[in-house]
């Protein structure tokens, strides 16, 4: 929320007196940071989480495959989202979008009972997911990049960009727990050697991925004179 908090309040002083070409720059560097995050993350849940469980409360609270999988994505699908909701919010397209909030409650509502009655608890954290998916998270992108940016740009690069993200979190993932069974210490040294592996191998695929866009160029610029400034 703090990290959230500090981009809404950019965001808000630069929707006021940007040119429309700035306030796509700034949102997909947006798009480029929030996803990061929320691969990282995400990996991070899907290949340490039910270490830390065992480490902590033993293997009688270990969380099934299948909940920790959709607990994971509960917590991809909103950071993904949060550039939408900053410029949704500093762009005043609130009003257009606030009914989607309602029906992503109500169905995620309608969900919870059904899912969580055929599957517990992997039934209830997958209707959030599945609630916001059929709601808010084609609906807002699609607004934004109608009214507020230009008709060169579409809301196509940014369902590309989360497909993408998705694509790479099982690819992070795919490689760390390869590398993982060819290691044989104990579990606490396999647990760091995991979180190393949950940050480095997904900015090695991100960097991959975003190298040669405008939003990874403009980051590293900004990089460079603030750290020749700092000189």
């Amino acid at each position: 929320n703090i990290i959230y908090d500090s981009f809404l309040i950019g965001a808000g002083n630069l929707n006021a007196v940007a040119t429309d070409k700035k306030k796509k720059q700034i949102f997909d560097v947006f798009r480029m940071v929030f996803n990061s995050i929320a691969i990282i993350g995400t990996v991070g849940i899907l290949v340490v989480c039910n270490d830390l469980i065992i480490l902590w409360l033993g293997n009688d609270y270990l969380i099934d495959f299948s909940a920790m999988v959709a607990f994971a994505f509960k917590f991809f699908l909103p950071i993904v989202l949060y550039p939408v909701w900053i410029y949704r919010n500093t762009t005043g397209l609130f009003k257009e979008t606030q009914n989607i909030l309602f029906y992503t409650g109500i169905l995620n509502l309608f969900l919870s009972i059904v899912l969580g009655k055929l599957f517990g608890l992997t039934g209830i954290l997958a209707a959030t997911v599945i609630a916001r998916i059929l709601t808010s998270f084609w609906f807002e992108p699609v607004i934004l990049y109608r009214k507020r940016f230009s008709t060169e740009s579409s809301s196509f690069e940014y369902f590309r960009d989360v497909i993408m993200s998705v694509l790479l979190i099982f690819l992070s993932v795919f490689f760390i727990e390869f590398f993982i069974r060819c290691i044989n210490a104990d579990r606490i040294v396999i647990i760091a050697v995991k979180v190393l592996l949950c940050v480095t191998v997904p900015v090695f695929f991100l960097v991959l991925y975003y190298r040669n866009t405008d939003a990874f160029n403009y980051v590293v610029v900004h990089i460079q004179s603030r750290v020749n400034n700092d000189k």
